[in-house]
């Protein structure tokens, strides 16, 4: 077993942060603001791959719209991504369940489901 002898300061635990992969840097900004008890928001990237775009939604980290923006592709595709790997969708809506059945009902007698 090895002891850190090393004094840290914050400027050092930066470094070793800038260091970590941004999953692991969004996990720590997640446990800072739990223990904390406040938010701590990370800025999200101008433009991500679509393995990362997907981190973050999941994360709740952003919007299904801001994904697809920050991946550089439509809202469908990203949809599209998530029913392949069997994550679903979840949809809130202030419709109560029979207008919801009344609404797909309509949109399948006009052939639109």
């Amino acid at each position: 077993m090895s002891v850190m002898t090393e004094v840290s300061t914050p400027q050092k635990i930066l470094e070793l942060i800038n260091t970590l992969t941004r999953t692991d840097q969004q996990w720590i900004m997640r446990q800072l603001s739990q223990s904390l008890g406040q938010a701590v928001v990370a800025p999200l990237p101008a433009q991500t791959s679509l393995e990362e775009t997907l981190e973050l939604y999941l994360d709740d980290q952003c919007s299904l719209g801001r994904a697809a923006e920050l991946a550089g592709v439509t809202r469908w595709e990203i949809i599209d991504m998530l029913k392949t790997r069997n994550i679903s969708i979840p949809v809130y809506s202030r419709r109560r369940a029979p207008q919801i059945d009344e609404l797909a009902e309509r949109l399948e007698r006009v052939g639109v489901l």
